[in-house]
């Protein structure tokens, strides 16, 4: 009695990171996206800001660059990779060699995504009791 009641109550929250990953591996699958194919989300959205500023911001982390000035930017601020340090899964970054973070940037999206249809189904059980 007691595990059924356990599952009963950790079930919604398994369902739905499992149903966003099999979503997004199908699109990737479907799109030949890493790790199913060549092509990366880079290729698709993130190759003008996002990527360039992770890479700033994993720079930053390992002392490459200055945190406060970047000649490789046009204001020689680097913004985007600021921002960066705000985001708690950028900081897991720092475990990746420079050269594997263009293909982690799938990985890093499904973790994301994965965590907000947790936490999202969280807050809707809290608003709509």
């Amino acid at each position: 009695m007691e595990k059924q009641s356990k599952l009963k109550r950790t079930l919604p929250y398994i369902l739905p990171p499992v149903v966003t990953v099999i979503a997004i591996l199908i699109v990737y699958y479907v799109k030949a996206l890493y790790p199913f194919g060549t092509g990366t989300m880079i290729d698709n959205d993130w190759g003008a800001a996002e990527f360039p500023g992770l890479l700033r911001f994993w720079d930053i982390i390992h002392g490459n660059i200055s945190v406060f000035y970047d000649w490789s930017t046009g204001t020689g601020l680097p913004k985007s990779s600021f921002c960066a340090f705000f985001d708690i899964f950028n900081w897991f970054i720092i475990l990746l060699k420079r050269d594997f973070l263009y293909n982690a940037m799938n990985y890093l999206y499904i973790t994301k995504m994965t965590v907000i249809s947790v936490t999202s189904l969280k807050k809707k059980k809290n608003i709509f009791k």
